[in-house]
């Protein structure tokens, strides 16, 4: 089962747009938040070594089945719904 994290921060300027591509290519592919994908701030609780540890050094950044996509980038939303209907058959 494949998931697909977004990482984020309060102060990237950059995470609104990254949150909007993702947003638009979720409802287009039908996946469900808390299964699917999940948006991850890394200001909250353990989230921040979470992602250092899985090798996030800046944000927007995404993750798809624990392999990192994006580090520090706004994906192109062409892209990034290719990579997911690839990874969800969709």
């Amino acid at each position: 089962m494949s998931k697909v994290i977004l990482y984020t921060a309060t102060t990237c300027t950059h995470c609104p747009a990254a949150k909007k591509i993702l947003g638009e290519v979720v409802r287009e592919l039908d996946l469900r938040e808390g299964y699917d994908y999940e948006i991850k701030n890394i200001d909250e609780g353990d989230n921040m070594i979470e992602a250092l540890q899985k090798q996030v050094a800046a944000t927007p950044s995404i993750l798809i089945d624990d392999e990192l996509f994006y580090n520090g980038e706004v994906p192109k939303k062409e892209e990034l719904l290719k990579i997911l209907k690839e990874k969800f058959k969709k």
